[in-house]
């Protein structure tokens, strides 16, 4: 009796997992601009799934009487997780999908207006007036500076960069490859950065 109990709670507690996992993870792929929180979630949840996987393989190998049930529920959460892995690379492309479709028309708008009209940088913010308003200017966040050798470098970024992604205008020579990793570039003057991945002309990913 307790035994059945026990595994009416994992099981219970494993589907309910299961459902709010995937559907934080669409919403997280519907949303432009994703609150952090939803982020910590998906994390919290993501561990609580691989804990509840070994759980569900353990009682499949002790339980002969109910290894089915626990073996065809662990799958379920390895093809969740694999799922996601996927779902995350897919969306890295839907990401430079949107930049060459949608995002680098507004972006170059902000790139125009810092060029021609010599826009200054106070605390590493563009002092921007008279842009068209839209939801990718307004919530998008926009740091820059202007170099010694007088190129420019602008970055932009999700509100508070939750998701650690975003893209960089460079106005000077092309960066160089990181050694040992083709794809990737960095300033030459700061190998140490984080890397960015180059999209077109003086645009790049990161």
């Amino acid at each position: 009796m307790k035994s059945c109990k026990l595994k009416n709670v994992l099981i219970s507690i494993t589907i309910g997992c299961l459902v709010m996992f995937w559907l934080d993870l669409i919403w997280l792929q519907l949303m432009e601009f994703p609150p952090f929180v939803a982020f910590i979630f998906q994390g919290i949840i993501g561990l609580v799934l691989a804990c509840l996987l070994t759980s569900n393989l353990v009682l499949a190998l002790r339980r002969v009487e109910q290894w089915k049930l626990h073996t065809v529920t662990g799958l379920l959460i390895i093809l969740t997780l694999c799922g996601s892995f996927l779902l995350g690379t897919w969306a890295a492309r839907s990401h430079r999908q949107w930049f060459f479709n949608t995002g680098i028309h507004n972006y170059e708008l902000i790139i125009d207006k810092i060029l021609n009209n010599n826009a200054t940088f106070v605390n590493g913010r563009p002092v921007l007036d008279g842009l068209p308003s839209n939801s990718i200017i307004n919530l998008t966040h926009i740091w820059g500076r202007t170099n010694a050798d007088g190129s420019m470098t602008v970055e932009f970024s999700y509100p508070n960069n939750v998701r650690g992604h975003g893209y960089l205008y460079y106005s000077g020579i092309e960066l160089i490859v990181k050694p040992g990793e083709m794809d990737k570039y960095i300033f030459p003057n700061n190998p140490d950065d984080h890397p960015y991945r180059h999209l077109t002309n003086n645009w790049y990913e990161f």
